[in-house]
């Protein structure tokens, strides 16, 4: 299976060192390594350059990012934001090129000391060389 656990965590911005991502065995991978380490270059090698991705908050608004460099702009301004995540993954779809991860995401606003909780239904397409190319995440 492609790399979902790096799909579920590279989606949640602003992720903390101390998350809890349950139902991996790839807890050590290279990408969660360094996201928690906030290596946001190491993160952003896992993309295309001509990365298309839509973040839906809705069915009348969603926020589009076209390339990588977009992505990595608002990936640096959300870092920090948030603590306490747990992730968990409730299903996932494998097809050719495609990837379908539905996960349930709770997490604490660093602001607010609110508590978040929400199930998140995200697509991928991968290229030829195995790096995101387009992602849909529907909240």
């Amino acid at each position: 299976m492609k790399t979902f656990l790096f799909l579920l965590v590279i989606n949640i911005f602003s992720q903390s060192i101390t998350s809890d991502i349950r139902n991996s065995s790839e807890s050590n991978s290279d990408i969660v390594k360094a996201y928690r380490l906030k290596d946001v270059e190491k993160v952003m090698d896992f993309y295309s350059d001509t990365l298309y991705y839509e973040h839906m908050l809705s069915s009348e608004k969603k926020i589009i990012f076209n390339g990588k460099s977009d992505l990595r702009n608002d990936y640096v301004s959300h870092l920090g934001e948030t603590r306490n995540v747990k992730i968990i993954l409730l299903n996932v779809l494998e097809k050719q090129n495609i990837l379908v991860a539905e996960y349930s995401i709770q997490r604490e606003i660093i602001s607010t000391g609110k508590t978040e909780d929400r199930k998140i239904v995200s697509w991928y397409e991968f290229d030829s060389s195995g790096k995101i190319k387009r992602m849909i995440d529907y909240l």
